[in-house]
């Protein structure tokens, strides 16, 4: 069976009646087609765009499933290609923060960013953690796998700097990066106009387009820097 036919019969048994191991059927038509499987899960949501049939509760559900698993190739791609600061265009590298949903990047002027690569779940649990310190508490609070995925997004981004404050002792912080360059060839971003007045459109002379608002985002991924300390005790 080629490449084509496999990824024909997959979308048969996605679209079949049974509700079991749906889940592991998109991940692997995401495998062989990657971001091309995108044109097919969003036709799913067309079958019952009001969820009228109950019946259809289980196909929408993988749909987002799948949704989500292509937005976090993306974010992981992503990590590759923010090569630059956008601050002094210095090279970005990674560097370890405590949060396996985010990876860290900093370049050699100490100017920090994140990438998420992962999305909360929230599921309803009684969480309790049993560690002594504060410190303890905030790490176990990312590191723990139950734990995190009910974190939101900007709790966990106090957190790691709560934790990157008290383990490195640090007394100097960088100040609010501005975006002047692009993070993935290092030509210098211009304004340009866009219809949404929430963000700033940004862009280079080779055509990388960004969205500006609390980070640069960049094709469904987002390139955003890390919380100062003035953010913390203003």
């Amino acid at each position: 069976m080629n490449a084509l036919e496999k990824t024909q019969e997959l979308k048969k048994q996605i679209l079949s009646g049974s509700d079991t191991g749906k889940e592991k059927l998109m991940d692997a038509l995401i495998a062989l087609e990657g971001f091309s499987s995108m044109e097919f899960i969003q036709s799913l949501f067309a079958v019952d765009p009001f969820h009228k049939n109950p019946e259809n509760k289980n196909l929408i559900s993988v749909a987002a499933y799948g949704i989500k698993r292509l937005l976090q190739l993306r974010a992981i791609e992503s990590t590759n290609e923010f090569r630059f600061c956008p601050g002094c265009k210095s090279p970005l590298n990674r560097y370890d923060i405590a949060d396996p949903y985010s990876v860290g990047l900093k370049c050699g002027n100490n100017h920090k960013f994140h990438v998420e690569i992962r999305q909360n779940e929230f599921f309803d649990k009684n969480l309790k953690v049993n560690k002594g310190g504060n410190i303890e508490v905030a790490k176990e609070w990312l590191t723990n796998e139950d734990y995190r995925k009910n974190v939101q997004s900007q709790v966990a981004e106090i957190l790691r700097k709560y934790i990157e404050i008290h383990d490195t002792k640090e007394i100097d912080d960088q100040q609010t990066v501005s975006y002047n360059y692009c993070p993935l060839c290092s030509l210098s971003l211009n304004k340009f106009k866009q219809d949404d007045v929430w963000v700033q459109g940004l862009k280079c002379r080779y055509g990388h387009s960004f969205y500006s608002r609390n980070g640069l985002s960049y094709k469904n991924a987002s390139l955003k820097p890390i919380l100062i300390k003035q953010h913390l005790s203003g």
